[in-house]
C-alpha cells in the first residue's frame, strides 16, 4: 500500500514538472490569474515532495521526530495554500466576467489580501495544534486537530467556490468552469474516502490532476492571448467603422447649410449696385466659409489617413494650369494685406505630367494658405523649379514668407502633430494642414522640409517626382478657370434635390446664364419630367434623397432608350473615393457641396 501511494505521488511529480517547463517555455501576458496559477503549480510540486517525504518520516518517526513534526505540518499548510489559491482564482474569474476592466486589478488584489490573511491564521493554528500518526499493517496516515482543521478549511473553500460560482454563473465562461466542476465533484468524494480509508494518500495527486486540467482550460496563455487579441481587433474595427460613419454624417450635415452660405455669398458678390461695405462683408463671409470647408476637409483627410483609406489617383495633367490655379487661389487668400506676392516659375516645366494633381494642388495650397495666414507684412515668395532627367520631372515647390515664424522647439514636430504658432491665438485653422501634407507626400514618394526663424519667417521646400508624358494633346484635365458670360435661353437644366434651400442656391448660381431651369425635389419627380418628354441639356442630381436616392434614380433614367443627358452628381457626400463611386454608377461627373462657382463653370464648359 505504501509503495502504491508513493507511485501516485511520483507520477504526479513528473508530469507537473513537465507542465511547469512547458508553461514557462512560452511567452504570455502576466495577468493576475496567471500569477495565481503559477503559485498553484509550484506549490503542488512542493506538496508532492512533502507528501512522499512525510511517509518516510512517519515510518522512521522514532529517529526523525523533529523532522517529522516540521514536514507533516508543512504538508498540511501546503493543502491549505493550494485551496486558498484555487478559491482566489475562482473569485478572480468571476470578477473579470462582471467588472469593468479598470476596476478588476484592484478588486483582485483586495480579495487576494483577505484570503492570504486567512491562510496565515490557519497556518499558525496548524503549527500549534497536535497531530497523531497511525503506522500499522502497512497503513500510514495522520490524524488529530491539525488534520481536522485542514479538512474543515477545505470544506469551507468548496462551499465558497460553489456560492460565488452560482452567484456569477452568467458572467463566467463555460471553459473556465470545468476545473471548478471537477473540484466540486471530486473533493466531497475524496473527503469520504479519507474518512473511511485514511490510508489512501491521493489528495495531492488529485490536486495535481486539477492543476493540470486548468492549463488546457483557464490558464493556457496562448488561448487567452488569442482571444484577447481577437476581441481587441473586433472592438477596434467597430470603433473605426463608427468613426467613419460619424465623419461621413458630420460632413454631410455641415456641408448642406454651408452650401447655402457659400452659394448665396457667391451669387451676391457677382451682383452690381451693391455698396462697397456690403461687398466687403460678403467677401468676408466667403473667406470664413472657405476656412470652415478647409477644416472639414482636413478632418476627413486625417480620418482617411488613420484608416489607411486615402488614395492617390494618378492622371495626366498640365502642370502650368495647376500652378496658375494655385497662384489665383493664393492671391485671393492674401487679399488686401500689405504683402507682396512674388512668383518664380521655371522655364523648363514639361507640358504634360502624370500624377495626382489634385493632391499636389492641396499640398502647395496648404503651404501658401499658411503663409498668407501668418504673414501681415513683407512678402510671400512662391518658386517652382524643375529637374528633368530620364523621363522624370522632379517638381520643387518653395514657399518663403516674412511671417511670424515657428519656435525652434516646435520645428521637429510640425509634420507629426497639431501645431500652431503662439504669436496670435486668433488665427483660423486646425493646424492639420502640414500633417496632412506630409502624409500625402509620403504616399506619393515625395519629401518636405522646413527652416524657420521665430519672428522673422519660414521657408518650406517640397520635392516630388512626376512622370513626363510625351505626344499627348488631349487631357482629362482641360478646363479653364473663367467665368462664363452667358448662354442661349435654349439650354435647359434640371436640378433635383430634396432640400428646398439647396434648390434655391443652385438656381441662384445659374440664373446669370440665361438657362431655362426646372426644379424638382425627388427622384420620382425627376423621372416623371423625363417621361413627359422634356429634353434637358444637363441634369444636376442630388444623391442622398429619401425614398429614391440619386444612384437609384439614374439607374431608372438609364432604362429609357432616348435618355443620354449628361448627369452630374450633386451631393454633400464628399468622402474619399466618392468621385470614382459616382462615375462607376453611371454619372458623367461630380460636384460636391458647398458648390464652388469655379467648379460649376468647369462643368458647364465641359458639357454645354
Amino acid at each position: 500500500m505504501i509503495v502504491n501511494n508513493i507511485y501516485f505521488q511520483i507520477c504526479s511529480f513528473f508530469y507537473m514538472v513537465m507542465l511547469l517547463i512547458i508553461y514557462f517555455s512560452k511567452k504570455r501576458l502576466i495577468t493576475f490569474e496567471n500569477k495565481i496559477y503559477i503559485y498553484m503549480m509550484v506549490s503542488n510540486i512542493i506538496g508532492l515532495l512533502l507528501d512522499v517525504f512525510s511517509i518516510y518520516t512517519i515510518i522512521n518517526i522514532d529517529k526523525l521526530y523533529v523532522l517529522n513534526y516540521v514536514v507533516s505540518r508543512l504538508y498540511l499548510i501546503y493543502l491549505v495554500f493550494w485551496g486558498t489559491m484555487f478559491t482566489t482564482y475562482i473569485f478572480s474569474i468571476c470578477i473579470r466576467g462582471k467588472t469593468d476592466y479598470g476596476k478588476i486589478e484592484s478588486k483582485q488584489k483586495r480579495i487576494f489580501s483577505v484570503f492570504l490573511a486567512f491562510f496565515f491564521i490557519i497556518s499558525a493554528a496548524i503549527l500549534i495544534l497536535p497531530i497523531e500518526y497511525y503506522n500499522k499493517n502497512n497503513h500510514i496516515y495522520s490524524y488529530g486537530l491539525g488534520v481536522t482543521l485542514t479538512y474543515m478549511v477545505g470544506v469551507i473553500y468548496v462551499i465558497v467556490c460553489i456560492y460565488i460560482s452560482l452567484k456569477n454563473i452568467k458572467g463566467m465562461k463555460k471553459i473556465k468552469c470545468l476545473p471548478l466542476v471537477v473540484y466540486i465533484i471530486i473533493f466531497p468524494i475524496l473527503l469520504a474516502l479519507q474518512l473511511f480509508y485514511p490510508q489512501l494518500l491521493i489528495v495531492t495527486s488529485i490536486q495535481s490532476f486539477i492543476t493540470f486540467l486548468m492549463y488546457f482550460t483557464t490558464s493556457n496563455p496562448d488561448i487567452e492571448t488569442i482571444e484577447e487579441l481577437n476581441i481587441a481587433k473586433i472592438e477596434a474595427q467597430k470603433a473605426s467603422t463608427l468613426k467613419d460613419e460619424f465623419f461621413a454624417s458630420m460632413s454631410h450635415e455641415i456641408r448642406t447649410p454651408l452650401n447655402a452660405i457659400t452659394g448665396f455669398s457667391q451669387a451676391l458678390s457677382l451682383e452690381e449696385g451693391i455698396k462697397e461695405k456690403a461687398r466687403e462683408d460678403i467677401n468676408d463671409i466667403l473667406v470664413a466659409s472657405t476656412s470652415l470647408l478647409e477644416i472639414i476637409n482636413s478632418i476627413l483627410d486625417i480620418s482617411n489617413i488613420e484608416s489607411n483609406n486615402l488614395e492617390i489617383i494618378k492622371k495626366e495633367y498640365e502642370p502650368e494650369k495647376v500652378i496658375n490655379e494655385i497662384i489665383l487661389l493664393a492671391n485671393a487668400r492674401i487679399g488686401s494685406k500689405p504683402v507682396e506676392f512674388k512668383v518664380n516659375i521655371s522655364n523648363n516645366l514639361p507640358t504634360i505630367l502624370y500624377g495626382d494633381y489634385v493632391r499636389i494642388k492641396q499640398i502647395v495650397l496648404n503651404l501658401l494658405i499658411n503663409a498668407a495666414k501668418y504673414t501681415d507684412k513683407g512678402y510671400i515668395e512662391f518658386t517652382v523649379d524643375t529637374i528633368v532627367r530620364d523621363g522624370v520631372c522632379r517638381l520643387i515647390f518653395i514657399v518663403e514668407d516674412t511671417g511670424c515664424g515657428i519656435e525652434k522647439e516646435k520645428l521637429d514636430n510640425i509634420f507629426t502633430k497639431y501645431t500652431k504658432p503662439e504669436v496670435n491665438k486668433s488665427f483660423e485653422g486646425t493646424g492639420l494642414g502640414l500633417v496632412i501634407s506630409k502624409k500625402l507626400l509620403d504616399l506619393m514618394g515625395g519629401t518636405i522640409v522646413c527652416s524657420s526663424e521665430y519672428g522673422k519667417g519660414s521657408k518650406f521646400i517640397v520635392a516630388l517626382d512626376q512622370l513626363i508624358v510625351g505626344g499627348k494633346d488631349t487631357l482629362e484635365y482641360n478646363d479653364d478657370i473663367e467665368l462664363l458670360d452667358g448662354y442661349s435661353k435654349s439650354k435647359r437644366i434640371l436640378i433635383v434635390d430634396d432640400n428646398e434651400l439647396n434648390l434655391k442656391v443652385a438656381s441662384r448660381l445659374l440664373e446669370n446664364y440665361n438657362f431655362v431651369i426646372d426644379l424638382v425635389s425627388s427622384g420620382e419627380e425627376c423621372i416623371n419630367k423625363i417621361k413627359e418628354g422634356i429634353v434637358y441639356d444637363l441634369v444636376l442630381l442630388d444623391d442622398m434623397m429619401p425614398n429614391m436616392n440619386g444612384v437609384e434614380t439614374l439607374k431608372k433614367l438609364k432604362e429609357f432608350e432616348k435618355y443620354n443627358t449628361p448627369t452630374i452628381a450633386l451631393t454633400a457626400n464628399a468622402l474619399n473615393g466618392m468621385r470614382e463611386y459616382y462615375l462607376s454608377n453611371g454619372f458623367d461627373d461630380y460636384i460636391s457641396k458647398p458648390i464652388d462657382k469655379n467648379e460649376l463653370d468647369k462643368i458647364l464648359n465641359r458639357y454645354l
